[in-house]
């Protein structure tokens, strides 16, 4: 698999506090990663043709906007496509926003994605996000919207309220998963169970993402903080060094190409593990077979499974 994406949570600060936050965002966080460094990783991946886009995230990344747009600048001046990730607080009026995104336009941005849903709306009008997706379409800029739900929520009154300024953007509706916020603040009864454990198959790989922490994970899935899968520490490894430990990881190898019964059989057989039946997707099962200090437990079996690959 190609890692053709590398994202960067720049910070944990955000404008609003979702009871859904994967991250846990507030006003009040502080973490945040050095932006040379990340300046530096950005300019390494000029020479890695297998990068396509940098994207940035937060937290809210508009919070420090001069930040991002120069970010954006770089990433493009080294021939990458450049996502931003944003809940669209700043975008009061048309103005205010026109004058946001025709700089980041100016400066390369291709693509705008939209954080927006019943959590979002206690913090952030509906208004903004109507605005930013008259902008964009003005300026030709790829606008995704991005809506978390529970189970048996209702969300066509918040499309029908944003009306036919919808139409240009791709909406992605996500199940709410049980991380971050989410977890202290749903019962888990609430979160959406639909999929059965045998049919999960790893569906978030192909973007290096590295987080506010400092930490490198592979992939950009909600629960990666709390597994064990991270495969480095950005200020002390270079990209390439943690690319290559990405691809040559045998765990995320089987992870890649196998479906995820590779990993349950064994952990139910062997471990005596118990899982449940459905799950809200792949990546909750992958947060209970790789929680932190569960990692090294399938160690012997993953070797033993890449030798019989290798003969």
């Amino acid at each position: 698999m190609a890692y053709d994406t590398l994202g960067f949570a720049l910070f944990n600060k955000c404008t609003a506090k979702c009871k859904h936050c994967c991250f846990s965002c507030s006003p009040e966080s502080q973490q945040r990663i050095d932006i040379n460094r990340v300046i530096q990783y950005i300019k390494e991946s000029e020479e890695i043709n297998e990068i396509k886009t940098i994207a940035f995230t937060g937290g809210e990344v508009f919070l420090e906007y001069p930040t991002l747009l120069k970010l954006v600048e770089i990433s493009t001046e080294v021939g990458k496509n450049t996502s931003i990730a944003t809940n669209g607080f700043w975008a009061v009026s048309e103005e205010a926003t026109y004058d946001k995104l025709y700089q980041l336009k100016k400066s390369g941005l291709k693509h705008l994605s939209i954080s927006h849903d019943r959590y979002h709306s206690e913090f952030i009008s509906t208004n903004n996000i109507k605005n930013i997706l008259k902008v964009s379409l003005n300026l030709d800029i790829q606008v995704s919207i991005a809506i978390v739900k529970l189970k048996d929520e209702k969300i066509g009154d918040l499309i029908d309220k944003i009306g036919s300024d919808i139409y240009p953007a791709s909406i992605k509706i996500g199940a709410c998963m049980p991380v971050g916020s989410a977890q202290i603040n749903f019962n888990s009864s609430k979160f959406d169970r639909t999929m059965d454990i045998k049919d999960a198959r790893c569906t978030y790989g192909g973007s290096l993402s590295i987080l506010f922490d400092g930490k490198i994970y592979p992939c950009c899935s909600q629960v990666i903080m709390d597994t064990g899968l991270y495969i480095g520490d950005f200020n002390k490894i270079s990209l390439e060094e943690a690319l290559y430990k990405a691809k040559n990881n045998a765990l995320l190898y089987f992870l890649r190409n196998e479906k995820m019964e590779f990993f349950t059989n064994y952990s139910e057989n062997v471990l005596d593990e118990i899982y449940p039946k459905k799950i809200v997707n792949p990546c909750e099962l992958c947060k209970l077979l790789f929680e932190s200090n569960k990692v090294e437990r399938f160690h012997d079996y993953i070797m033993k499974e890449a030798k019989s690959k290798i003969k």
